[in-house]
């Protein structure tokens, strides 16, 4: 599993150019460093779906777009409109 989230984690950080190897995934808020576009997200949201879907075995995941619906929601990258309060 932490292959593919691997995997899933490296194909978010390519869409802000940010390198997977420099970020603290155990910080806090590690999500908050980079913003992308509302176009940006949908995109991946599409791939994260596929993804799910050819490796829910392996995932665990039954229902791939309410899992990639709730992963973008707790660990995507902030819009570029949204303000951090």
């Amino acid at each position: 599993m932490k292959k593919c989230l691997d995997e899933i984690l490296k194909k978010m950080c390519s869409y802000v150019n940010a390198d997977f190897d420099s970020i603290d995934f155990k910080h806090t808020g590690w999500y908050l460093q980079h913003t992308w576009t509302a176009e940006q997200q949908e995109d991946f949201r599409e791939w994260l779906i596929e993804y799910m879907k050819k490796h829910k075995r392996k995932l665990k995941i039954y229902k791939p777009v309410k899992a990639a619906n709730w992963f973008i929601l707790a660990y995507g990258w902030r819009c570029e409109n949204e303000k951090i309060k």
